[in-house]
């Protein structure tokens, strides 16, 4: 079996679980190893975008048009 073909089997059995605990379970399992497997400096930015007010955000639809503003 693939991973594609794993994958598709992780989903269907995950869209039939009933149980929440497992469903919690997963969903920690997902946010840790995502933490983990992101580098520091982009952790940095996050929590910062995350700390600055809406109002001091600044908008854009893509990586192109933001890296043409100062």
């Amino acid at each position: 079996m693939n991973i594609e073909q794993k994958k598709i089997e992780l989903i269907h059995w995950i869209t039939e679980l009933e149980n929440e605990e497992i469903v919690d379970s997963l969903e920690d399992f997902r946010k840790n190893s995502f933490e983990k497997s992101l580098p520091d400096p982009i952790k940095k930015l996050l929590e910062r975008s995350k700390a600055t007010p809406d109002e001091e955000l600044i908008p854009h639809t893509s990586v192109r048009e933001l890296l043409k503003r100062k």
